[in-house]
């Protein structure tokens, strides 16, 4: 089995050798997971960065062929393994519409996460939202959209007359693995 990661440049040779010494040939049957480029006569170099929609397990043969069509072939598993994507937060607009006293006013903010898309993943994404202060009221609720793969929180917020102010908002995302994004 070759193993490479997700998002890593992977790089492997291939060698061969010949009694009478001629040059040979490197043939892949699957060029879209596992290119190989001639580097020199006795040897070949796969040179791939694989995205994450590459992430699987591949049979793979290679067939190494002299000037005279005689050949050989080996078979093995060339295994893309996934690497963990840090969650993405969409655009965050807490101004539009704006915030109003006594009135409820919902915002949403979207975020994505690449590993979504595996098989499996388990993946999920939790939000963190702070006020600089603990005196404004809200609520804070994450939904998953599986059609869109992103998770939206919704944060609720309804200021009193005595919340009338600036403030910070620390605004993070996470996902099951610990990578982060955050805005402030």
């Amino acid at each position: 089995t070759v193993f490479c990661s997700e998002d890593v440049l992977c790089t492997k040779f291939i060698t061969g050798s010949d009694a009478e010494g001629d040059a040979l040939t490197f043939i892949s049957n699957n060029t879209d997971v596992f290119n190989i480029v001639s580097f020199n006569s006795t040897a070949t170099l796969l040179n791939y960065t694989p995205n994450q929609s590459r992430v699987n397990n591949y049979s793979i043969q290679v067939t190494v062929r002299d000037v005279f069509n005689e050949n050989v072939s080996e078979s093995f598993t060339f295994r893309i393994n996934n690497t963990n994507d840090a969650p993405v937060l969409g655009t965050i607009n807490l101004t539009n519409p704006p915030i109003v006293v006594n009135k409820s006013t919902y915002k949403t903010i979207n975020a994505s996460d690449e590993d979504y898309f595996l098989v499996d993943s388990g993946e999920n994404l939790t939000f963190d939202v702070s006020f600089n202060t603990t005196h404004i009221p809200f609520n804070f609720t994450t939904v998953f959209n599986s059609s869109t793969n992103e998770s939206v929180g919704i944060l609720n917020i309804t200021p009193l007359e005595a919340n009338v102010s600036n403030y910070r908002i620390n605004i993070s995302v996470r996902d099951k693995n610990g990578a982060l994004a955050w805005r402030t």
